[in-house]
């Protein structure tokens, strides 16, 4: 007579299994995590490309102590996507921390050039950027939502929380206003000194 099955073990068994398995999924394993692209500050990877439902991690590095940076992404309007932006210690599938329905992700960088509020397990470990995308649209095409996304990523460090290219902007702005009111004031000038001579001429 065979003894009868625990069925409490069975299932604490097959918990532990899709726990396991869960994740797996979540996060990108240590030898996988070699071959993941780079995100530079002010460096920005061109076409990146994601499908619907998916999930991409990019490592950080370089990053200066005592900085504000900003990850960004930008992408096609006519693809109706929602982006989803994360960062994360490698190794960890998540920080907790809520991240529904953002296209940037801002944080600072303490003296020792670590993400504040994003602690490593050891000093081994590095920083992702975690990236996922689902279809925020509603198609009655069938197969529509299921498609690649390509994109844009960037990593700017932030000057008093505005992006560096904001900056550049602003200051050629800026340059081209003195040299306009320079020119403008120049004529004035000529303009004045040549009635000047007109009214000598007279006298």
């Amino acid at each position: 007579m065979k003894p009868p099955r625990c069925s409490c073990c069975t299932s604490y068994a097959v918990v532990l299994i899709h726990l396991i398995l869960a994740s797996i999924s979540l996060a990108p394993s240590e030898a996988a995590t070699t071959d993941l692209p780079i995100l530079e500050p002010d460096a920005a990877l061109e076409f990146q490309k994601i499908r619907w439902g998916d999930t991409k991690y990019y490592f950080i590095q370089n990053l200066a102590p005592s900085s504000h940076y900003e990850v960004r992404i930008s992408y096609p309007a006519y693809y109706p996507t929602q982006f989803d932006i994360e960062i994360i210690p490698s190794g960890r599938a998540s920080t907790g921390r809520d991240t529904l329905n953002v296209e940037k992700n801002m944080f600072r960088t303490d003296a020792n050039g670590h993400i504040m509020g994003i602690p490593l397990a050891n000093s081994a470990d590095s920083y992702l950027v975690k990236v996922s995308a689902v279809y925020d649209g509603y198609s009655n095409r069938k197969g529509y939502d299921d498609r690649e996304v390509e994109f844009n990523i960037v990593l700017e460090t932030l000057f008093y929380g505005a992006p560096y290219g904001v900056l550049k902007l602003g200051a050629l702005m800026i340059a081209l206003i003195g040299a306009a009111l320079a020119a403008l004031k120049f004529t004035n000038l000529a303009r004045l000194c040549g009635f000047e001579q007109d009214l000598n001429k007279q006298d």
